[in-house]
């Protein structure tokens, strides 16, 4: 095969334009934060796109005369934003083929585009409510117009002299037409009427091509004297109608089908079912874009494919993001080693104080010995029980300063240890009470190292007298009060009766049998300083070990990546070339494939009945067997 890297640079270099009009060919002026374009250089040429804004205002306005006679412009693209075209604003502009004007627009003016001779079509957009005295006067080549709904009258001679002009659609709020609208138009033969009949003035119709039909809807048919009458010389017939019907492959729905007037433009919806993804169009319809909008012409059938994704490997684009998201939240390799950085400097610096602490002294890690006083405390962890459901229970602390309780303990109904603090865990909150009023008292003395509970017949009988108590009266939580109910009873907000199950005092360290240095202290404070964010760092890291590994990530995207996405299935085709043939010309042959499955294609045989050229395209046309519900082409 040939290679045609040359020939294509030459064959750019022979058909682009050595520039293209700019903002440097216009003229223009700003009046009150407005610009209006007043004047073209008569040598520009190609395609010209106006900017929306010049110096940072906006282009509101295309002035009388201001690309008149402009003959080497062959496409301009008017802003959204222009409202108003000006008199004989495109006037001669005789190599225009194309024009973009945007719905903003709302007046265009006399003669706006007169003597267009190479502009083959136009729509006047939404927005427009009149059309000037000759606007598209003498376009010699257009051959359809559309005016859509929000027109209310045509001008004199507006479409005078397009001789190729052979249909036109007015919109169903025009009620005037001036004179000679339409006049030496000798090749319009079909005018379809949206709405009721206009007031037409003199010779609007003059010199149409014979037999030139008015077509009308049902409704309206009286305003122009009923189907079959002749109406300003036209003959009067009903809009004809098509129907578009739809067929489903897979479980899914179609919304938008049924019968229509000929140009009509309708929305077409696929909606899949639970499980299921829509793929793609098929009939009088391709491609994937949904909602589908085109315009109905004739009688027409399109269907829709659904699948189930898992079906064919597919995996949705949903369940990607979830993993890329699920990814993305994980902590990095870096991040990872800067976590364990930091803990293994922690435990390093401790190891280290305690080693120089064990070689200074000659300690070992047997000689400290973790002991709490028998005979006095200053804090008690308390549990309370719920009578009626032993797995409900209420945790508290009480703390008292140093040297308060004695042994055994003589605190009446209704004391207040000055100082004492009662720590609350009830239903979620926490509560601190400062010197809350209490009832502890034992009728022997206690071990305090030991559970309390039990202890020499302290609270062995719950609410009898002579076990002692503790109790609390009268403290308040957000939820309400506690207060003591009888002997180790306790009430709560919600009125329930909660026992005193379990009250010790917590083990405290000392070191025994040794006295160490200074750096005891350090070791001591080590621990302290680095206890909180030691507890943080093992619960991130804890967190990451419970989560996937990155080889089990990986693993899992390999086999994602290893399936088709919905993308690629509506993309399913053999790479291609393009070369001369023996002759010298520039060929491409094309190969269909069929399948039912997605998995097996079998080649698709086409005579050449089924080719064909429409609008400058290429057009295979067949009829889609049953056994076929996916095709894919290749170039060679």
């Amino acid at each position: 095969m040939k290679n045609l890297t040359g020939v294509l640079y030459l064959f750019l270099f022979a058909v682009l334009p050595l520039s293209a009009a700019d903002l440097s060919d216009l003229t223009y002026t700003t009046t009150g934060g407005e610009v209006i374009i007043t004047n073209c250089d008569t040598d520009a040429t190609g395609e010209l796109v106006i900017p929306d804004t010049i110096e940072g205002n906006p282009v509101t306005s295309i002035g009388d005369a201001a690309f008149r006679e402009c003959t080497g412009l062959t496409s301009i693209t008017i802003p959204d934003g222009v409202t108003s075209i000006g008199n004989y604003a495109f006037a001669g502009c005789t190599s225009l083929t194309s024009i973009t004007i945007p719905d903003s627009v709302t007046s265009i003016g006399g003669q706006a585009f007169d003597s267009c001779t190479s502009l083959t079509s136009i729509t006047i957009p939404d927005g427009v409510t009149s059309i000037g005295v000759g606007a598209l006067f003498a376009c010699s080549s257009l051959t359809s117009v559309r005016i859509s709904d929000s027109v209310t009258s045509i001008g004199d001679l507006a479409f005078g002299g397009c001789a190729s002009l052979t249909s036109i659609t007015i919109g169903n709020s025009v009620t005037s037409i001036g004179d000679y609208a339409f006049r030496g138009c000798s090749s319009l033969t079909s005018i379809t009427f949206q709405g009721a009949a206009p007031t037409v003035e003199v010779g609007v119709f003059l010199t149409i091509s014979k037999g030139a039909t008015a077509y009308v809807y049902e409704q309206f048919a009286n305003s122009f004297g009923g189907f079959g009458s002749i109406w300003e010389g036209l003959i009067v017939e009903a809009i004809p109608s098509s129907t578009l019907e739809t067929t489903i492959t897979g479980s899914g729905s179609i919304e938008g089908a049924g019968s229509f007037a000929n140009g009509t433009t309708i929305t077409l919806t696929a909606t899949p079912e639970d499980g299921q993804v829509f793929v793609a169009w098929t009939g009088g319809a391709s491609g994937s874009e949904n909602p589908l909008t085109l315009t109905v012409e004739r009688d027409i059938a399109i269907g829709a494919i659904f699948i189930e994704p898992a079906d064919y490997g597919l995996v949705t684009r949903e369940i990607l993001n979830e993993a890329v998201a699920e990814r993305d939240a994980r902590p990095t390799a870096d991040e990872l080693s800067t976590v364990q950085a930091e803990r293994d400097a922690i435990l390093s610096d401790i190891q280290l104080a305690y080693d120089e602490v064990v070689g200074r002294k000659g300690a070992a890690q047997e000689d400290l010995i973790a002991v709490a006083p028998p005979s006095s405390a200053t804090i008690f962890d308390l549990v309370w029980t719920n009578s009626g459901d032993p797995a409900d229970t209420i945790e508290m602390t009480i703390e008292f300063p140093e040297d308060t309780i004695a042994n055994p303990v003589e605190f009446g109904f209704g004391s207040s240890v000055q100082g004492s603090v009662l720590t609350i865990d009830y239903q979620g909150t926490v509560t601190v009470i400062n010197n809350p009023t209490i009832a502890f008292n034992s009728p022997v003395e206690l071990d305090f190292s030991q559970e309390l509970m039990g202890q020499n017949g302290f609270g062995a009988t719950a609410g009898e007298f002579g076990s002692g108590d503790f109790n609390l009266f009268g403290v308040e939580v957000p939820e309400g009060t506690f207060t003591g109910q009888n002997y180790f009873t306790l009430g709560a907000p919600d009125g329930s009766a909660y026992i005193l199950t379990s009250m010790l005092a917590p083990v405290t360290s000392i070191f025994s049998s040794l006295e160490l240095n200074p750096l005891t202290e350090l070791y001591a404070s080590l621990v302290a300083t680095n206890e909180e964010a030691m507890a943080e760092r093992d619960a991130a890291i804890a967190e990451r070990d419970a989560r996937p590994t990155t080889e089990e990530l990986v693993a899992v995207e390999a086999e994602r990546d290893a399936r088709f996405t919905e993308e690629q299935i509506r993309t399913l085709s053999a790479d291609y070339t393009i070369g001369l043939n023996a002759a010298g010309n520039v060929q491409m042959k094309f190969n269909l494939f069929e399948s039912a499955d997605l998995n097996t294609f079998a080649p698709l045989t086409l005579n050449p009945d089924s080719v064909s050229v429409v609008d400058g395209s290429i057009c295979l046309e067949f009829a889609p067997e049953d056994r076929a519900a996916f095709f894919r082409f290749s170039v060679e």
